[in-house]
């Protein structure tokens, strides 16, 4: 009626982006504070709404511009020599942005993990707590738990928050030479699950030693990123700390009671620093890049620049150079929407839902 319609996905924000209210960056975080599955996701978003990724392209585009100014003036009048010393200090300052760069790139591991989560598998032979660590990390009977070896057949999947990272924790059928076929194939789903999981928790029972079921998941977790957890410490350990020390030395080892939650907190703190190197909650304020977009497009920024220096070091021609600074520029511009093509705007605004 009177020419009104449904709005179309993220109309409002797309509308506020075309008119200069706010960049690109800005637009994408309000689509990931709708999606943010957790408290540190949703500061990771506000921080990019509030501007602080603009903020920092800004600074770096006006200090290229003034860069390439100085070389496209030589260029244009060859007759006046560009002197050595601001040469140098040209370089100076690609090289310590190239650092800042690298610090951005870095921080994508852990911002994608804190926007889009990570999943995890509970694997180990049965009856060593899996379905009691699910429970207690949930704080609910999610899994039925019983003295039955092989009490779990198929995969119990739940979503959970540990640490401000979401966790798609996912308990398995107990791995071990199948009985009947209901639990070969619950065994078959489980080792999809691990193949493909982003992290583990490999489960053991610390209160037997271990044996030849225990030597086949060993070598089914190669390679995984996990935690080696010592289930039953509330009963008299058996298991040999040392041999199982030795055989993952580059992975944490907790030891809890699934049964009383000793030792939880300290399991989720491990995993929180297996996953995040850097502490966010003690430093939120960190710049944490977290949308691939961005990442891939500071990385051909960081390389641009990165060939550049390589050109001053080994006396290229300044229109190589000129080149590199002006390929560095058009990267930074489809970072805040400067240079962005269409297909790209209307692939980032259709995530939205009606409206927005």
């Amino acid at each position: 009626m009177h020419g009104a319609r449904l709005a179309l996905p993220g109309e409002f924000t797309k509308r506020a982006f075309v008119n200069g209210r706010i960049d690109l960056t800005q637009a994408e975080a309000v689509i990931d504070m709708i999606k943010a599955k957790t408290v540190a996701g949703l500061e990771i978003a506000s921080r990019q709404l509030k501007g602080w990724l603009y903020k920092e392209m800004a600074q770096l585009k006006s200090s290229l511009v003034q860069n390439l100014a100085l070389i496209e003036a030589h260029i244009d009048f060859p007759e006046e020599e560009i002197d050595a010393a601001p040469l140098k200090e040209m370089e100076l300052e690609i090289e310590r942005m190239i650092q800042r760069l690298e610090g951005w790139i870095a921080s994508y591991e852990e911002g994608r993990i804190f926007r889009e989560g990570i999943s995890c598998a509970i694997i180990g032979k049965p009856n060593v707590g899996k379905s009691s660590l699910l429970n207690i990390l949930l704080r609910e009977e999610r899994a039925i738990v019983t003295p039955i070896p092989g009490t779990t057949r198929d995969v119990i999947e739940e979503v959970l928050n540990i640490c401000g990272i979401p966790v798609r924790l996912m308990d398995t059928a107990g791995l071990r030479k199948a009985r009947d076929s209901i639990e070969q194939e619950g065994m078959k789903r489980a080792r999809e699950r691990l193949a493909g999981s982003d992290f583990v928790l490999l489960m053991l029972d610390g209160s037997r030693a271990l044996d030849e079921d225990d030597e086949e998941i060993f070598d089914e977790v190669k390679g995984k990123r996990k935690v080696v957890i010592l289930n039953k410490d509330d009963l008299p350990q058996e298991i040999s700390v040392g041999e199982v020390k030795s055989r993952f030395m580059n992975d944490s080892m907790v030891s809890i009671s699934a049964l009383n939650g000793d030792g939880i907190e300290h399991l989720k703190n491990t995993i929180y620093s297996c996953l995040v190197q850097r502490d966010f909650r003690a430093t939120p304020e960190y710049p944490v890049v977290a949308n691939i977009r961005h990442r891939d497009a500071l990385v051909r920024i960081k390389d641009n620049l990165s060939n550049a220096v390589k050109g001053m070091e080994e006396g290229t021609s300044i229109e190589f150079i000129a080149f590199e600074i002006r390929s560095a520029l058009e990267a930074l511009g489809e970072v805040v929407g400067e240079t962005t093509s269409e297909e790209i705007l209307n692939r980032i605004f259709d995530q939205f839902c009606i409206g927005k």
